[in-house]
């Protein structure tokens, strides 16, 4: 686990090349997640500010403002279950800048927005094959790719609210919610090295079309 004291700052450097010198900001909602370094190191283009997860609890009362960044990232991680977690349940479902989750926020956004989380005979730990059923203008998603997962539940059933764009054989790996730009991605796109830079790639490029999408928009 990583401590991050309840709430940090973590201000990465570079610059996005060609483009305007004012930096983008993400928030990234941290869920005792031990790969986080991982997902800033693939954020080093941005300024990205972490929460601990028991922060977004203040969503409810008003108190915790995301309107100032340009996108929210809930991490992988296991703190609580996710129907208990009405802190995250409330952000997503009532973010207006783009959110992506990743595992259990891929999780989260599932709950939030009516699917129906399966879990498994046994944990998912390792390589997964992704297959594209659907395309969307924020990911890059032209062929299909492996992907490390690691995962207890699953998401085998889409509702209305939800198009699920790529699939594997234990269910669901990305889903976009209908009308809203919020993404979640079941695998983890930190983990497993170069055998799953698809995977990383794929992520790092939807990153960039929300936030570009936001900034024009």
């Amino acid at each position: 686990m990583i401590d991050t004291d309840f709430v940090y700052s973590h201000h990465c450097s570079g610059e996005r090349k060609g483009k305007t010198s004012v930096r983008r900001r993400i928030l990234v909602i941290d869920n005792d997640c031990d790969s986080l370094k991982l997902i800033i190191d693939k954020l080093n283009l941005y300024d990205v500010d972490i929460k601990h997860w028991t922060e977004c609890g203040r969503v409810l009362s008003g108190a915790l403002d995301v309107g100032g960044y340009s996108l929210v990232i809930l991490s992988p991680g296991r703190p609580i279950s996710v129907v208990k977690n009405q802190g995250e349940l409330a952000l997503v479902s009532c973010a207006t800048i783009p959110v992506i989750g990743i595992c259990y926020g891929f999780q989260v956004i599932a709950h939030a927005y009516g699917g129906h989380l399966e879990k498994l005979d046994r944990k998912k730990f390792g390589a997964v094959r992704v297959q594209w059923v659907d395309t969307d203008h924020c990911i890059d998603g032209a062929t299909d790719f492996d992907a490390f997962g690691e995962h207890l539940y699953a998401l085998r059933r889409i509702s209305g609210s939800l198009k699920g764009l790529a699939w594997s054989v234990d269910g669901c790996e990305i889903i976009k919610v209908n009308n809203r730009l919020i993404y979640g991605v079941q695998f983890h796109p930190e983990l497993g090295g170069g055998a799953f830079a698809a995977a990383s790639r794929v992520f790092v490029s939807m990153v960039e079309r929300l936030i570009e999408y936001d900034h024009c928009s």
